[in-house]
């Protein structure tokens, strides 16, 4: 447990290898604990080790079948090397053991779109939004997924939904803009895309602190710089 905690507090500090070489530690006195492969495998995929990230959290669910995060974080690096079928299948998995698990069965909706299930996206996303009906991103995936269908008029409901519960939600606006571009409203649909393309521009820009920081998690001027671009998207508490 010692080390466990230990590798728990250097993870936060951005000390990656250092966690890393603890959680090493307490699965060589401790082989069945599955929570110390699940963070094992998170710290070397922060430090870009996502195959071998991928294999520690298979060995996570060795350990545990029923422990949850470990289903969805190998679904997310599944995802990540282009195995969507693969990743479905752990969604599944981690819907079964937890169905009120909104952030699961929305991804789970998102990638059966992608593989051209929509009825199947659709009735997925659907249940989330009874579970959680201010879900933005559900909101925003069903709204995706009426405008392949060229359902313009219900896919434009809710993606405005969408950017309404969230007005920093950079793809629903994108998506908004061309179902607005779609519909004929084109100053709209111009007005939006612009909306988006400053969002994206942000992102962006987070992305490269957020790798300036995993490379230097000591230095402060790069945290203050993060945090005033979390505070343009409208999330000073991140």
């Amino acid at each position: 447990v010692i080390h466990y905690d230990l590798g728990n507090s250097l993870a936060r500090q951005g000390r990656l290898d250092e966690a890393a070489e603890s959680y090493r530690r307490t699965i060589s006195l401790k082989p069945d604990y599955a929570a110390a492969y699940y963070n094992l495998a998170s710290v070397r995929s922060a430090a870009g080790r996502h195959q071998e990230a991928e294999e520690l959290m298979a060995h996570s669910i060795e350990a545990d079948r029923g422990y949850h995060p470990a289903h969805k974080a190998l679904a997310q690096l599944r995802e990540r090397r282009g195995d969507y079928e693969g990743a479905i299948e752990s969604l599944e998995i981690a819907v079964g053991i937890k169905p009120d698990d909104v952030e699961a069965r929305n991804q789970l909706g998102f990638l059966l779109g992608k593989q051209r299930r929509p009825q199947a996206a659709e009735a997925i996303l659907r249940r989330t939004l009874q579970i959680d009906s201010t879900h933005a991103d559900t909101w925003a995936h069903l709204g995706a997924l009426q405008l392949a269908a060229r359902d313009f008029a219900r896919a434009r409901q809710h993606l405005e939904r969408a950017t309404r519960l969230n007005a920093y939600h950079t793809e629903a606006h994108f998506s908004l803009a061309n179902c607005l571009m779609r519909l004929g409203e084109k100053e709209s649909g111009r007005e939006m895309l612009r909306r988006f393309e400053m969002l994206r521009s942000i992102d962006t820009e987070i992305v490269k602190y957020r790798d300036a920081i995993r490379n230097d998690p000591a230095d402060a001027s790069l945290h203050q710089a993060l945090g005033l671009l979390y505070s343009k998207r409208g999330e000073a508490d991140r």
